[in-house]
């Protein structure tokens, strides 16, 4: 049996387009890579990069103390290269425990979608604290309970 050819070879500039089926990485993996190595730019940390670096730390870890304790170190030390002024150095811990939380609890997994979803818009959470909690020092330094209205995802 003799070999058969195609009447159109396969070249090597082929190989360079996409492949059907194949999986190509979010454009938010370069973000959260960028993030976790400390060489994200300022302006690129958006709300949608919160989201993004929240939920492929959720993927990495679905345990929402092990996630925030992550996120809240990993914040810390990106404000820290940032040259944040000392008082914008460390993570708000109750804002960074609520997206936690929203991003987990709403089953999304696109950042876009995320940004959409009323729990992970960026004034969500002054639908449960009052400006005032979310300002005050025990707010950033630790969690600190709705003081408006409870999260829809927990009892109470």
């Amino acid at each position: 049996m003799e070999p058969t050819t195609s009447p159109h070879p396969l070249r090597p500039a082929d190989l360079d387009g996409p492949v059907l089926g194949a999986v190509r990485p979010s454009p938010w993996t370069d973000v959260v890579d960028r993030f976790r190595s400390g060489t994200l730019c300022r302006s690129e940390w958006t709300h949608e990069a919160h989201l993004a670096v929240c939920r492929a730390t959720l993927d990495d870890d679905a345990d929402l103390d092990a996630a925030t304790a992550e996120l809240c170190e990993r914040i810390t030390a990106y404000n820290a290269v940032c040259e944040l002024p000392p008082g914008r150095v460390a993570c708000h811990v109750t804002i960074t425990r609520y997206f936690v939380e929203a991003v987990a609890r709403s089953g999304v997994s696109d950042v876009e979608a995320l940004s959409r979803h009323p729990w992970c818009d960026r004034r969500a959470p002054l639908r449960h604290w009052s400006r005032a909690a979310l300002e005050s020092d025990t707010a950033r330094g630790a969690w600190l309970a709705p003081d408006v209205a409870p999260l829809p995802w927990r009892d109470g």
